[in-house]
């Protein structure tokens, strides 16, 4: 699954929606997904401005630089966001035939750095919202169904006494992906127990430990 981040200039909202992207992707460790960005029309720097907002949160955009849109960028799996810079139509048509969804964010050009912070928060939130649509809808994690069973049955038997929303938060997914990973870690012969689990078809030496589950999944 790609996502391709798209403006005139690529000089400051399609930059930051980029770097919260491949943040995000990395802080969850996600796998089959990724974003670049590019503009139509791009400038030879990226806005000063919003490099300021970004390092002021831990992100660097100072070795970034404005690409331009081309074919190469494109592909049947590409989702197209543009950032309500009045990206020319005609110009991403001419690449694809895929709908283009629009942000329609306010442009940082010109902006002081404290209403160029009210649009990063923005692009913030958009971005992890995006990004949990994607989770919910396909197989990100590349992560095992016996990795998966062990994370669950650490936080399900902590002292905190999560319930499966708070676990699944704390897990990157949705509640719903949740469940299904837990029907997944049954079908594949984990069996569930009050504080016992094993699976008849893993080896001593590659199970290794006593998962703990309980009877309490709501699959």
């Amino acid at each position: 699954m790609k996502y391709l981040f798209v403006c005139v200039h690529n000089a400051g909202r399609s930059q930051m929606a980029e770097a919260f992207f491949n943040d995000e992707v990395k802080k969850k460790n996600l796998k089959n997904i990724s974003c670049l960005s590019a503009g139509t029309d791009p400038t030879e720097n990226i806005n000063p401005v919003a490099v300021k907002a970004m390092k002021e949160i831990g992100i660097d955009l100072s070795k970034s630089s404005p690409k331009i849109l081309t074919y190469d960028m494109i592909d049947s799996e590409t989702k197209i966001i543009t950032m309500g810079c009045n990206v020319n139509p005609e110009k991403i048509n001419k690449l694809t035939d895929e709908n283009v969804k629009d942000w329609e964010l306010p442009n940082p050009a010109g902006l002081e750095i404290s209403e160029v912070r009210k649009i990063r928060d923005d692009i913030k939130k958009r971005v992890e919202k995006l990004i949990k649509k994607a989770i919910d809808k396909s197989q990100l994690y590349e992560e095992s169904v016996d990795d998966f069973a062990l994370k669950y049955a650490k936080l399900k038997n902590s002292p905190r006494r999560l319930s499966n929303a708070q676990i699944a938060e704390s897990m990157y997914m949705s509640t719903r992906t949740l469940q299904r990973r837990l029907k997944d870690a049954k079908l594949k012969g984990i069996k569930i127990g009050k504080s016992t689990a094993s699976r008849k078809t893993m080896s001593e030496a590659k199970w290794g430990k006593v998962v703990d589950l309980i009877d309490s999944c709501d699959i």
